[in-house]
């Protein structure tokens, strides 16, 4: 018996912006939302070392000959406040129904921090990927505030 460290991802609530952080596919990459887009920061970098065995197979460890140490991935912190993203999805989820839009996104800042504090996206097809931060749009009449300030 031995034991052995596995690191994985935690979801504290997976229902809450699930879209926008995302989740890791099969693969343990970034398969959609945040993990995707920040993979790299995330993920880190393996280690590689010279490991001697003996006759049985069992392993032996030289600290003197690390080929490359490994390197921990970063930690992101995220600023969304979750009553407020439960809010933002119910209202998005409900304004699309009254509608009859085919999406629709909603995004809440700080207005003092910048600090994104809800994003929630939808579309017609049943579709929560985070179109906000992952597609570009021309400023309409919803942003022109934004363009002008």
């Amino acid at each position: 018996m031995h034991l052995e460290a596995v690191l994985s991802r935690f979801y504290p609530d997976p229902g809450v912006a699930r879209a926008t952080i995302g989740r890791l596919g099969d693969d343990e990459l970034g398969g959609s939302g945040l993990e995707k887009t920040l993979d790299t920061l995330l993920a880190g970098r393996s280690g590689a070392a010279v490991v001697l065995k003996d006759r049985a197979g069992r392993e032996y460890e030289s600290p003197a000959r690390v080929i490359a140490a490994p390197v921990p991935g970063l930690d992101v912190v995220l600023t969304l406040d979750a009553e407020l993203q439960e809010i933002a999805q119910r209202a998005l989820d409900d304004a699309l129904r009254r509608m009859d839009a085919d999406g629709g996104d909603v995004v809440m800042l700080d207005p003092t921090s910048g600090e994104v504090l809800a994003l929630a996206s939808r579309t017609r097809e049943g579709s929560a990927r985070p179109s906000a931060f992952t597609d570009t749009f021309e400023p309409g009449s919803i942003a022109k505030i934004f363009a002008a300030a």
